[in-house]
């Protein structure tokens, strides 16, 4: 530390340096260092304060009243709506036995052959008809014409149907109830079907001897 003397005049100086003031020449009068202002202490570090947690400001209403704060709490799902029961199922129709068949002998139902059983059979081009006959464009929906097989006379016959168009027996136009025998040709729309009775005066299911 350097040596801080005062010379006669009051001037500071070095004595390490100067033997006289530099300032006036003087010789020191007393030696006096010069005080030493002390360091600052030296501060530790401040540990850093974690943030307060601050919950979020409550705005107030409309009406003045300011809103409580409410916990947050899972929302249940959706219950799943009950599944319906299935329908019961529809009892099939109840088949009697073939009383004959309807042989196809021309148009689309060439070489097909659909059943005849007791009563009344209707026929179109519907899935809910008795004989069927879809691929043929000129039968309609609805009952096009009816074949009924009587038990009771052993006996078949032809009928119009309800819907617009005709049916021929023989290419006799149907309209009233035609007897049908074997091999006589039902004309329906552009199919023509011939009859084969099984059914008849040599036999009958009412002859069978039931179990």
């Amino acid at each position: 530390m350097a040596n801080k003397v005062q010379c006669t005049g009051g001037h500071w100086f070095d004595v390490s340096k100067f033997r006289f003031c530099p300032y006036c020449g003087l010789p020191a009068a007393v030696a006096v260092q010069a005080p030493v202002q002390p360091a600052p202490p030296v501060m530790p570090p401040m540990q850093p304060v974690p943030p307060m947690h601050q919950a979020p400001p409550i705005m107030p209403q409309q009406n003045g009243y300011y809103q409580q704060p409410q916990g947050v709490y899972p929302v249940p799902a959706p219950a799943a709506p009950p599944v319906p029961p299935p329908p019961p199922p529809v009892p099939a129709k109840a088949m009697t036995p073939p009383a004959g068949w309807l042989v196809g002998v021309g148009g689309p139902v060439k070489g097909k052959t659909y059943v005849v059983r007791e009563n009344r059979n209707f026929v179109g081009c519907s899935p809910d008809m008795d004989v069927v006959l879809p691929d043929d464009g000129m039968i309609s929906f609805g009952r096009q014409a009816v074949i009924v097989y009587d038990p009771r006379q052993r006996a078949f016959f032809a009928q119009p149907g309800d819907s617009h168009e005709l049916c021929y027996v023989n290419d006799q136009v149907v309209l009233g109830t035609v007897p049908l025998n074997s091999g006589d040709v039902i004309e329906i729309g552009s199919s023509k079907l011939s009859l084969l009775p099984l059914c008849g005066e040599q036999f009958g299911w009412d002859e069978v001897e039931k179990p």
